[in-house]
């Protein structure tokens, strides 16, 4: 099992990001980030705009996001956030005033997607 004191990373205010980017432990984004993302953790702060492709154990939504996201744990949409494009997850939260332009697909235990991305007990 990863630790959960990996770390935390923040792509700040004024920070353009644009490629591959893997992180462990947290990462804020307040900033602006471009291309694929994967890690455990990522949180998306009000004023910050992400176009991605993500794959996570948990996102919490808080600023502008176009793109996928397949989060293994949890997606919280917040009422700051603005998500447009296909969410595949465990469970999903939105709260009032987020605003949801897309598709979502609940994943459950065995399902294909979840099993070939995590890797076994070790």
């Amino acid at each position: 099992m990863k630790d959960k004191k990996a770390g935390l990373s923040i792509i700040d205010k004024g920070c353009r990001v644009k490629g591959v980017v893997h992180v462990e432990g947290k990462l804020i984004v307040i900033g602006a980030l471009e291309g694929t993302l994967e890690g455990d953790t990522v949180v998306t702060a009000q004023g910050s705009h992400v176009m991605a492709d993500v794959k996570v154990r948990e996102m919490v939504i808080g600023g502008k996001f176009e793109g996928d996201v397949t989060a293994y744990e949890n997606v919280i949409l917040l009422k700051t956030g603005e998500f447009t494009g296909k969410i595949f997850c465990r469970n999903i939260d939105v709260e009032p005033g987020g605003q949801l332009n897309g598709s979502v697909k609940i994943l459950e235990a065995d399902d294909e997607t979840l099993r070939s991305d995590t890797k076994g007990s070790g």
